[in-house]
């Protein structure tokens, strides 16, 4: 299965349109289970993963079973932090 492309489902606010802004671009490579709590689905490989209600394990995982998806996802997530360094840095120029 190929990988999202998680460039194209960013809007110009650079939020991603998926129904809420999903907080780490791991999402796109697991789904939540409905049937065990505290886990979730790779949508690659199909492995279930367990999870503490956040992403380290699920990019663990990615990490050592999918690494090219795993680099797009850190890529992203460097992405959202430098967004984020620059509206803090703006935030504060304005006080």
């Amino acid at each position: 299965m190929e990988a999202p492309d998680l460039e194209a489902n960013a809007s110009s606010s650079g939020k991603f349109d998926a129904g809420k802004h999903l907080r780490s671009a791991v999402w796109y490579f697991f789904t939540r289970s409905t049937e065990v709590v505290g886990t979730s689905k790779c949508t690659i490989c199909s492995d279930v993963v367990k999870h503490a209600n956040n992403t380290s394990n699920l990019l663990k995982d990615l990490k050592l079973k999918q690494p090219a998806q795993h680099k797009e996802a850190e890529n992203q997530r460097k992405k959202e932090e430098k967004k984020a360094s620059k509206r803090r840095k703006t935030a504060d120029n304005l006080r």
